[in-house]
């Protein structure tokens, strides 16, 4: 079964706001996140050339931020609070479903 494009856009939208709930409840205890780490690294700037959808260099730098080959306990160590951390990289998701044009689904 297919779902519409409204009702797909709306989970969407749904998703990205529990996403930024969460983001407020990290705990106090987690670091804070430093400008050099993987995330701010792979998520500050988002270059894409006008051939392709915005949506790439996001999937790419999810690729390369949450790299298959590093372990679970490498991929916990980038859940870190501040500008550089997880709030930069929900911060950015947000940015793009409000981008003029830019969604998952093409309306």
């Amino acid at each position: 079964m297919i779902l519409p494009t409204t009702v797909i856009n709306d989970h969407l939208i749904q998703t990205i706001q529990a996403l930024r709930d969460l983001v407020v409840l990290l705990p106090t205890q987690l670091p804070l996140a430093n400008p050099d780490n993987p995330l701010a690294e792979h998520f500050g700037p988002l270059l894409h050339d006008r051939i392709e959808h915005p949506w790439f260099p996001l999937r790419r730098a999810f690729l390369n931020a949450f790299d298959d080959n590093e372990t679970r306990a490498e991929h916990l160590m980038l859940v870190a609070r501040g500008e550089y951390g997880i709030p930069l990289v929900v911060h950015i998701i947000m940015m793009f479903d409000y981008l003029d044009g830019v969604s998952i689904i093409e309306k």
